[in-house]
């Protein structure tokens, strides 16, 4: 299904996921819930056009909360604006956890996408990758 949050962006959400939309924070959960996607949308308060390493600096900074030390997300031109990824663990009170996280940077927005789970699911994890992957933007003006 592809869906749309407020004209500003779409995507396909799988078959079965279900999505909670909580005005600037969406969480779009598995059937099997094994993980969550979230994915934060922000206005860009900077009026210039999108700069290399603005994506890459968010994703950076994501990591380092979570405890990386020396994050190296890669960065790449995508849809008008600049797409982060980086991918890594954390240790947490109940074991350790793997993020897939996405910043996506355009004129009017950003998105702080990230996608946590046990690591162990591959088939529900590579269906949140090509959700992540099918975001287009729609209307960045506002």
């Amino acid at each position: 299904m592809r869906w749309i949050w407020e004209g500003v962006f779409s995507l396909d959400v799988p078959d079965g996921w279900e999505v909670r939309d909580e005005g600037g924070l969406i969480e779009i959960v598995p059937p099997d819930p094994v993980g969550a996607v979230h994915i934060s949308v922000l206005k860009r308060a900077k009026p210039n056009n999108v700069r290399d390493g603005e994506a890459t600096q968010l994703a950076a900074d994501f990591a380092r909360k979570r405890g990386v030390s020396n994050p190296q997300p890669s960065e790449i031109t995508q849809s008008g604006g600049r797409l982060a990824t980086i991918a890594f663990q954390s240790v947490e009170e109940n074991g350790t956890l793997t993020w897939d996280v996405e910043t996506r940077v355009w004129d009017g927005r950003v998105l702080v996408c990230s996608f946590c789970h046990g690591g162990q699911d591959v088939r529900v994890r590579d269906a949140a990758l090509r959700m992540l992957a099918s975001i287009q933007p729609q209307g960045l003006t506002g």
